[in-house]
């Protein structure tokens, strides 16, 4: 509302925002990008000494969150300037309103922006205002609504109470000490932890410190992205580093360095992208440009392509590959500027150009060749509450020998076990790919046959009408003389 200025008088200022609250609650998408540029002029109206004029903007201000949910990361700048502390309190409430509508009308939008949400509410829910206070207080709590990791979700409450009270930190932490985390962790997740884990890290108790570093430890294993995890190492590898250098006890400075360790290796991952910054609209306004003709003398035409590419941009960062979103934003905000075969004929490829500037770790090249693949999955193994691999990829190629190197209790037998019993998902059946899992102990009801004998005893092999002669030459193959063939199997070595 660029004609709107200060000095306007009261009613036109009034009139200004029933305007707005009226095209907010009948335009479509098309009319978003310019309602997006109302949102201060709305926001500073709720401060405004005319008590008809800031007793009717909160209600502008509600229409036009309401219809600009999933664009919350397009207009959060605006929503945090307002937030800021030199600001009138009433703006400030207001604003805060911002993130509960949001986690109402578009979940999925609030949940993207809490990494940058979280730091600023937490000293906002110690302000001296207490309308501010209670405000930014609802606002955390509707904010982790929107995380869906389940592991976390039972302990959300007492987060709120730990940033109210810092003396419960040791409390949670304990409490957390104890969850088995099996769910994969994103930003959401991490922006909910990480000011606790902090907090943690900076206790005096040993104990606490040592647990906090248990979490971490933990919580960085189930990191699928690493580049999610970018925004939070600073804040806690420094603090691992310190720990490890400063605890007394040998064990909790164990501890320290498996966590550090984890958290290492999650950065190195960082650094083979490089930039892992925001994507920049104007990049994805260079795209929509190359694709899409811009209609001749139409100012509002490039309003609309400045508010779509950052709608784009922020599909990018949160790594949508799906085509439906892109294709979506770009029908609704630039469909009325050209002719339906264009416009569906440009989507795709802007799509197809966007999903292009997602940042991802490079995969490790493979060395080429034409070995059939016998098996190419991705899994998750657990043992009871303990997650063994989280989303682990597996390929086995026909001739190759494989080995598995690892310290005890990581999961190398319980890994051969769920592969020869069918239980890792997408793995080949029994049908198409045949595997025999050699127990490195002896069944006690079967230890005083042979080792022929024991070997025909085995259930998949007398399906496979198997008969003694081939188990023999298969033994022989595998260097057992004459001898063994007809000793105790309890004879052999147990590995």
């Amino acid at each position: 509302m660029s004609f709107v200025t200060s000095q306007t008088a009261d009613l036109a200022v009034l009139a200004a925002l029933h305007c707005v609250k009226a095209l907010a609650e009948s335009f479509g998408p098309s009319g978003e990008p310019y309602l997006a540029a109302s949102v201060s002029f709305c926001l500073n109206a709720c401060g405004a000494k005319s008590k008809p004029v800031n007793s009717f903007a909160p209600e502008a201000c509600a229409s036009l969150f309401k219809v600009l949910a999933k664009a919350l990361p397009v207009i959060l700048d605006t929503v945090f300037a307002a937030c800021d502390q030199a600001k009138d309190w009433k703006i400030r409430v207001v604003a805060l309103s911002a993130f509960g509508i949001a986690q109402a009308e578009s979940p999925a939008a609030l949940a993207s922006c809490l990494p940058a949400i979280i730091p600023m509410l937490t000293p906002c829910m110690t302000d001296t205002k207490k309308e501010v206070k209670k405000s930014s207080k609802v606002a955390m709590e509707k904010g982790l609504k929107v995380v869906d990791n389940k592991d976390i979700a039972p302990v959300v409450g007492a987060l709120v109470d730990c940033i109210l009270k810092p003396a419960l930190v040791p409390e949670l932490i304990h409490k957390l000490g104890g969850v088995v985390f099996v769910q994969t962790i994103d930003s959401p997740a991490l922006a909910v932890m990480v000011p606790l884990l902090v907090r943690g890290l900076r206790e005096s108790a040993t104990a606490v410190k040592r647990t906090t570093a248990v979490i971490i430890e933990n919580m960085s294993k189930l990191v699928e992205n690493p580049i999610e995890a970018a925004p939070f190492i600073p804040l806690l590898l420094p603090a691992l580093i310190k720990g490890s250098e400063t605890v007394s006890d040998p064990e909790a400075r164990a501890v320290f360095d498996r966590a550090q360790k984890q958290l290492e290796r999650l950065n190195g991952e960082i650094l083979k992208v490089g930039d892992v910054g925001k994507t920049d609209p104007a990049v994805v306004a260079g795209i929509v440009g190359q694709h899409l003709k811009a209609p001749a003398g139409n100012a509002a035409y490039g309003a609309s392509v400045a508010f779509a590419s950052a709608m784009m941009a922020a599909l990018i960062d949160r790594c949508v590959r799906t085509a439906a979103p892109y294709l979506e934003v770009v029908a609704s905000y630039l469909g009325s500027f050209a002719d339906k075969a264009a416009v569906d004929a440009a989507a795709p490829k802007i799509h197809g150009a966007c999903v292009e500037l997602i940042k991802a770790v490079p995969e490790e090249e493979e060395e080429a060749d034409d070995k059939e693949i016998l098996a190419d999955v991705e899994f998750t193994l657990a043992y009871g509450t303990k997650i063994l691999l989280h989303n682990t990829k597996l390929k086995l190629k026909r001739g190759n020998k494989y080995g598995l190197l690892g310290p005890n209790d990581c999961g190398k037998t319980t890994l051969m076990r769920s592969i020869a019993e069918g239980q890792i998902e997408g793995f080949p059946p029994p049908t198409e790919l045949r595997t025999v899992f050699v127990e490195a102990d002896i069944l006690g009801e079967l230890s005083h046959l042979n080792c022929t004998e024991y070997v025909l005893a085995d259930p998949r092999i007398q399906a496979d009408g198997i008969t003694e002669k081939m188990v023999q030459d298969a033994l022989v193959a595998n260097h057992f003389n004459t001898k063994m063939l007809t000793d105790g199997v309890s004879t052999l070595s147990g590995g």
